[in-house]
């Protein structure tokens, strides 16, 4: 959501970003992605995870705090 969406808002909004490659914006943008895919992936999983019993290997964890898994 970005701040294209306000209140009352009944329409779709797009929204276009328009990064540079090799710059601050990009960095920004992929740590952004990796603090979504680590609250999907630990955080949401990780509570049905628990119930279950079951833990992350620390290869998983690692690839979690890695960009792209590199």
């Amino acid at each position: 959501m970005d701040r294209a969406h306000r209140i009352g808002q009944t329409k779709q909004v797009f929204v276009f970003r328009f990064i540079t490659e090799e710059s601050v914006e990009e960095r920004m943008l992929e740590r952004g992605a990796q603090k979504l895919r680590l609250d999907q992936l630990v955080i949401q999983q990780g509570r049905q995870q628990l119930q279950k019993g079951m833990c992350m290997s620390s290869r998983e964890s690692h690839y979690l705090l890695t960009v792209d898994g590199v």
